[in-house]
């Protein structure tokens, strides 16, 4: 009987282990996702940047060339 509860015991925290390395490896992934979702985002504003930055440009030129014109 004691022998059984030694196991079970052993089981548990085996089990009780298990669950918190898994707790660890789900709060890895969760902050690797939002830490992806922020480079996403990043990115995207820095192409709208880009985007305006080359309209600015765009128009720029058309006003020289309506000047020297």
């Amino acid at each position: 009987m004691q022998q059984q509860q030694q196991v079970m015991l052993r089981i548990v925290k085996e089990t009780e282990q298990r669950i918190v390395a898994m707790k660890r490896e789900v709060e890895s992934v969760e902050a690797t996702d939002s830490l992806q979702k922020a480079q996403r985002a990043i990115a995207s504003s820095h192409a709208g940047v880009n985007s305006r930055l080359g309209s600015a440009m765009s128009s720029l030129e058309r006003i020289r060339d309506r000047q020297r014109g």
